[in-house]
């Protein structure tokens, strides 16, 4: 998800497809989902908190450049399965 400290003009696209592009207004909250990836592009870094797959990443980048990020859900880890046979 998403908050805007200031109002800023955001685009998100989600597996390839725009989702959203416009103006996040001050304490505006968006939430975005994707399967296999999000790219955030922010006209102006430092002014959007930025959660992404239950992590608070703070606000990325620097108010005197956009902010461009592309994000990837999680990657599962195994479950171990039990190892055949037993003990010799």
């Amino acid at each position: 998800g998403m908050i805007a400290k200031h109002e800023v003009e955001t685009v998100v696209t989600s597996d390839g497809v725009q989702v959203f592009a416009g103006v996040l207004h001050a304490q505006e909250a968006r939430t975005f989902e994707g399967v296999r990836e999000i790219t955030v592009q922010i006209a102006r870094g430092g002014v959007v908190t930025l959660k992404v797959n239950g992590e608070d990443i703070g606000q990325p980048g620097d108010v005197e450049h956009p902010y461009s990020g592309t994000f990837y859900p999680p990657v599962p880890t195994p479950t171990p399965t039990p190892s055949e046979g037993g003990a010799p």
